[in-house]
């Protein structure tokens, strides 16, 4: 364990091009980690050496990348293959890329305070997903892959643009916690909400 916290702090005292540098020294040192514990505040320089991050990204279970600055999510986030936890928010992203659904590990997923307008088609493959927050951001529709995500347990859409809910958002049936105030809705949501039997604390400034 002293090790794999030794690896963290040198990618964090390495911060920028350092520690996209240091990716191969660590891979070829420690490749018999499972897992590198965990990598914070690093700095959006660090995915530019994209043969690095993929020997490296097969280690990382989480990452912090909280108020980093970032407008465009690398493509290379994809090779983070056994991530658990990311944090992306309060950044200035818009969208996500496709290949963002390849993180079918991710348990955590925390993207709000961004200016994201619409999430990509397959973002139901991120079929393990538990929390999402989607808090202050630009969305006004759910891609219909949405409703796949099963094991879902709590929701934060609160602060975007959702008009109404889909008809069958109450597919989310594993949903126990759901924010979904400060959005325009045209049409009560509460129709829908209502067949959610499992819900047991919701969020909605709409009256029913």
């Amino acid at each position: 364990m002293k090790r794999i916290l030794a690896i963290a702090a040198l990618i964090l005292a390495l911060g920028t091009a350092a520690f996209a540098n240091s990716f191969g020294v660590v891979a070829a040192e420690y490749n018999a980690l499972d897992t590198l514990a965990k990598i914070n505040g690093t700095d959006p320089a660090a995915f530019e050496d994209a043969k690095a991050v993929k020997t490296v990204g097969k280690h990382v279970t989480e990452l912090d990348l909280e108020k980093m600055g970032i407008s465009k999510v690398p493509a290379c986030i994809a090779d983070f293959v056994n991530l658990r936890k990311l944090d992306l928010s309060g950044n200035a992203v818009t969208f996500l890329p496709l290949n963002f659904a390849k993180l079918t590990k991710l348990v955590e997923l925390d993207l709000s305070g961004n200016n994201i307008t619409a999430l990509p088609k397959n973002f139901g493959d991120l079929a393990a997903l538990r929390e999402l927050d989607l808090e202050d951001n630009n969305i006004s529709a759910l891609p219909d892959s949405f409703m796949k995500l099963k094991n879902l347990r709590e929701l934060d859409m609160s602060g975007n643009k959702l008009t109404a809910l889909p008809a069958n958002f109450n597919n989310l049936t594993g949903l126990r916690e759901l924010d979904i105030k400060r959005n325009p809705f045209k049409t009560s949501p509460w129709p829908v909400l209502n067949k959610m039997t499992n819900l047991r604390d919701i969020e909605c400034d709409v009256k029913k």
